[in-house]
């Protein structure tokens, strides 16, 4: 024989273990619960984790993979309240900047990119550290909450949200 018995190879095995298959899959899926509560913050989540078990440009690749699918996910779900002018013009401001994010992701060095990061975290941090606000937990209870539900009631939906609501279309 001249080369090594081809059953005895494993194909899944190319430079990803399967502990970091569990993991990334594990934080995908608190990341989407997350998104999904929160509407937004997939990203956020995930990717400093997720730099920590495969780098730091295989997290950015990753969760711009898994974040349209969990965005599919929520469209497919909530297609009937989503503003397609809105999206039209999010989906063009994508397809300009996703190319030119791509090509800083390849050119630039990790280095620069941290060092340009933290210029720019640093930069903002100082602007907004410390910002006088009047607001407190009292405060929001008290006063912002009651008001914002109040707003919430004189509200009305134009259109039920399903034909199977009943909710939407009893509102005074």
């Amino acid at each position: 024989m001249a080369g090594p018995d081809r059953k005895h190879r494993r194909p899944y095995n190319r430079g990803v273990n399967p502990l970091q298959v569990v993991a990334v899959c594990g934080l995908a899926f608190v990341a989407a619960f997350v998104g999904a509560l929160s509407g937004f913050g997939f990203s956020l989540l995930i990717v400093p984790p997720l730099a920590l078990v495969v780098g730091p440009r295989d997290a950015v690749i990753l969760a711009n993979i898994l974040g349209p699918v969990q965005n599919l996910a929520m469209a497919i779900y909530l297609r009937r309240l989503i503003d397609w002018s809105m999206v039209l013009r999010l989906f063009v401001g994508a397809v300009v900047g996703m190319p030119v994010g791509l090509l800083v992701l390849t050119t630039v060095s990790a280095s620069t990119m941290r060092l340009v990061a933290r210029g720019v975290i640093g930069g903002l941090a100082r602007r907004f550290h410390r910002a006088p606000t009047n607001y407190s937990h009292a405060k929001t209870i008290e006063e912002d909450a009651p008001e914002i539900l109040r707003r919430f009631a004189r509200t009305r939906p134009t259109r039920r949200c399903s034909p199977r609501c009943d909710r939407c279309a009893t509102r005074p």
